[in-house]
């Protein structure tokens, strides 16, 4: 029982780490919107049922508008583009996202489905940053991350520690003591 206890002591004085570091991604406006993490979702949600990859339900048009793949999402259809990398004004996406008309407004009335201003912010910026595609996080090759600087090298053990130690001194607590080998 008490290494269970252990283990999730440690696990949880994790969490406020991972949520101060979201919560301060998202309040920087200058913060690179990332496709796979905050595109996809509003655009599956929102879009595949009519745009997707299902050719029996895509309802595209005769253009046969595409938003599941990047090819579909920037080729020219005849005159205009969903997407124009850093031109949300010539996106037609954008324009149809925010339209008043009904005849053009998307996704349309009898969707069930209305886009939140927070999404369409979204949307607007990512085109706005070069409407970047990339793969999804699991087909991307891991890349190690650089070591923290700290000041205690004595304390290090191995290059996990170091990132330990750091956020220590960043928050002003002074590391504890090395246990000795039969401690619990």
């Amino acid at each position: 029982m008490r290494p269970v206890l252990l283990i999730l002591g440690l696990l949880s004085s994790f969490l406020p780490i991972s949520a101060t570091s979201t919560a301060v991604a998202a309040d920087q406006p200058a913060a690179t919107i990332d496709f796979s993490r905050d595109i996809k979702p509003i655009i599956s949600n929102a879009c595949y049922r009519c745009h997707g990859p299902d050719p029996a339900e895509r309802k595209g048009g005769s253009d046969g508008l595409r938003l599941d793949t990047a090819i579909g999402i920037v080729s020219d259809l005849g005159g205009y583009a969903a997407v124009v990398p850093g031109k949300p004004d010539a996106s037609e996406l954008i324009k149809r996202v925010t339209s008043t008309d009904p005849d053009k407004a998307m996704p349309p009335k009898g969707a069930g489905k209305k886009l939140t201003p927070r999404e369409i912010e979204l949307l607007t910026r990512w085109i706005q940053q070069g409407a970047k595609f990339n793969r999804h996080w699991s087909y991307v090759k891991p890349v190690r991350p650089e070591l923290p600087v700290v000041k205690d090298l004595v304390w290090i053990k191995n290059d996990l520690d170091r990132f330990v130690l750091a956020r220590l001194e960043r928050e002003g607590l002074p590391p504890s003591m090395e246990a000795d080998r039969y401690a619990q």
